[in-house]
């Protein structure tokens, strides 16, 4: 167990990010409305040269892009993260499946708290229940696959509100065993990219047939009744948290994209909500634009 020492090596590496990139690091569960009961857990991915940002996407559909697209009747349920800070888990691990829906290979939900692990291992973070970085997890996926959540089950076992750390006997603090480890490597994420953070890049993704996952800051109320999340107001200056969602549609006459949540089935609408294209595009607000393409496996 990481004594408060770790907790303040994250924080200060997520501060200098913040510094020079001008996005907060958000503390997971920091200032969060009494009315909602579900974790968050984005924290900005720091820069890295190797992210290359194509002007159109990878698999995007030539011609003019339609006026609107939905695909999540391509997915299964929302997910629900519980109190556990991995929403950017959840929002990969959606990614990961319907890439494997699509193209026609075995059907599974990969597990969340095997990608949380990862993810906190590579930042160093292993104790603490403080979400985590959206590159971390897409990184994890491919180099180290993710196996079915049947094989690695979910434990919403949370961390503390006030120091972030795990209680020993929470499964998220737990390394995976070799042998998931190695099944895991039977389903790694083989592509994948980073997204430019445009409304043509983000319309055409959808419309080629792939969801994509982001983060952002929630200034105001956000919580499971929320249908519609417009762009911060004038009086909404301070971020309260930070959340990684999934987004699966988009039209452009009412300028919103449709947003899977991890907060279950039953939050939101249906487990989805809108979110106004002027806060998805606005770089202050929203950040780590990324797609998972294909994954190896096995077909049906």
């Amino acid at each position: 167990m990481a004594s408060s020492t770790d907790r303040r090596a994250v924080l200060a590496a997520g501060l200098a990010f913040a510094v020079g990139s001008g996005l907060a690091r958000i503390a997971h569960a920091a200032a969060s409305p009494a009315a909602r009961t579900h974790g968050d857990g984005w924290i900005p991915d720091r820069p890295d040269p190797r992210d290359r940002l194509r002007v159109t996407p990878q698999f995007a559909k030539p011609g003019p892009r339609p006026a609107s697209a939905d695909l999540s009747g391509k997915l299964p349920p929302a997910y629900d993260q519980g109190k556990l800070g991995t929403c950017t888990a959840n929002a990969i691990a959606g990614a990961v499946q319907y890439a494997r829906r699509v193209h026609r290979l075995d059907d599974f939900i990969p597990s969340r708290l095997f990608i949380y692990y990862q993810q906190r291992k590579i930042e160093g973070s292993l104790s603490l229940d403080a979400g985590a970085q959206l590159r971390d997890g897409i990184a994890s996926v491919a180099n180290i696959g993710v196996c079915p959540e049947s094989d690695w089950p979910y434990d919403n076992v949370a961390g503390d509100p006030s120091t972030h750390l795990f209680p020993p006997n929470a499964q998220a603090v737990e390394a995976p065993p070799p042998i998931i480890v190695q099944k895991a490597g039977k389903y790694r994420t083989i592509s994948y990219e980073p997204l430019r953070q445009e409304v043509a890049v983000l319309e055409s993704c959808i419309a080629g047939g792939y969801p994509f996952v982001f983060g952002f800051k929630v200034y105001g109320d956000f919580n499971e009744a929320t249908q519609a999340l417009r762009k911060p107001g004038p009086d909404e200056l301070t971020a309260l948290w930070g959340h990684a969602v999934l987004a699966t549609g988009y039209d452009q006459t009412k300028r919103t994209f449709r947003i899977r949540n991890s907060w279950g089935p039953t939050a939101n609408d249906n487990g989805y909500f809108e979110m106004d294209y002027d806060y998805v595009l606005n770089s202050a607000w929203a950040a780590n634009f990324w797609v998972v393409y294909q994954t190896v496996g096995f077909r049906d």
